[in-house]
C-alpha cells in the first residue's frame, strides 16, 4: 500500500498546476500521500520485524551446527539494510512532502537504491544460494567457516560505498571518489568469491550427495 501510494502521490502532485483552481488542493493531496506512504512503509517493516522476532522465538535455542548458522551474518545484514532504508525513505518522504519539489535529492536516494540492492537483496540472495542451491543443484556444500571473511569483505564495501555517497553532499574530491572505488572492489570481489565458492559455474567440486 505504501509503494502504491507513493507511486500515485508523486506524479500526481508533480503535474499539478498551482495556477488552476484545483492546482493547490491536488498538490497538497500529492504531497500528504507521499508522507503517508513513508509510514505506511516503515509500518510495514515493523509488521515483518515482529513476524521474524516471532518465528526465532518459537523456534527455540539454535545449536552449533543448526543449517542457519553460516548465513545468519548475511540475513543479519538484510534485516539492518531494510531497515535503515525504511526509516530514511520515511525521513525524505517528510522531507519532500514539505518542500516544493516532489523528487528525493538524488544522493539520499542513490543511498536509499545501494541499501535496499546491496544490503537487502543480495545478502537474501546468497542466503537462499547456500541453503537451497547444493540441495537443488548437487553442488558441493559451501566450507562453513568461509563465509565469514566473505561476508566481512562484503560489509566493509557496502559500508565505505553508503559513506562515500554521503560524502558526496560535503565533497566531491579524489578521495571520495577512492573511498567509492574501493567500497565497489570490495563488494564485486566478494559477490565473485561467492560464486567461485558456491561452484555454480565450473562445478569442479564433488557433490555433496
Amino acid at each position: 500500500i505504501g509503494i502504491g501510494l507513493r507511486a500515485l502521490s508523486q506524479p500526481i502532485g508533480a503535474i499539478a498546476d498551482t495556477s488552476m483552481p484545483q492546482g493547490p488542493l491536488i498538490a497538497a493531496l500529492g504531497r500528504s500521500g507521499i508522507a503517508a506512504s513513508g509510514i505506511i512503509e516503515l509500518a510495514g517493516m515493523m509488521l515483518i520485524a515482529a513476524m521474524l522476532a516471532t518465528t526465532f522465538r518459537r523456534a527455540g535455542p539454535v545449536g552449533p551446527q543448526a543449517p542457519i548458522i553460516p548465513v545468519r551474518p548475511f540475513l543479519a545484514t538484510a534485516f539492518v539494510s531494510f531497515s535503515l532504508a525504511s526509516i530514511l525513505n520515511l525521513a525524505l518522504n517528510f522531507a519532500v512532502a514539505n518542500s516544493n519539489s516532489f523528487l528525493f535529492p538524488a544522493t539520499w536516494d542513490d543511498v536509499i537504491i545501494h541499501l535496499m540492492i546491496f544490503g537487502f537483496i543480495l545478502p537474501i540472495a546468497m542466503s537462499l544460494s547456500v541453503r537451497n542451491l547444493p540441495l537443488f543443484m548437487r553442488l558441493a556444500m559451501p566450507p562453513r567457516d568461509g563465509l565469514l571473511p566473505l561476508w566481512f569483505a562484503y560489509v566493509t564495501g557496502l559500508v565505505l560505498s553508503v559513506l562515500a555517497e554521503l560524502a558526496h553532499l560535503f565533497a566531491d574530491d579524489q578521495s571520495v571518489n577512492r573511498l567509492s572505488s574501493l567500497g565497489s572492489i570490495l563488494e564485486a570481489g566478494a559477490i565473485l568469491a561467492f560464486v567461485w565458492m558456491l561452484d555454480v559455474l565450473l562445478r569442479h567440486k564433488p557433490a555433496w550427495i
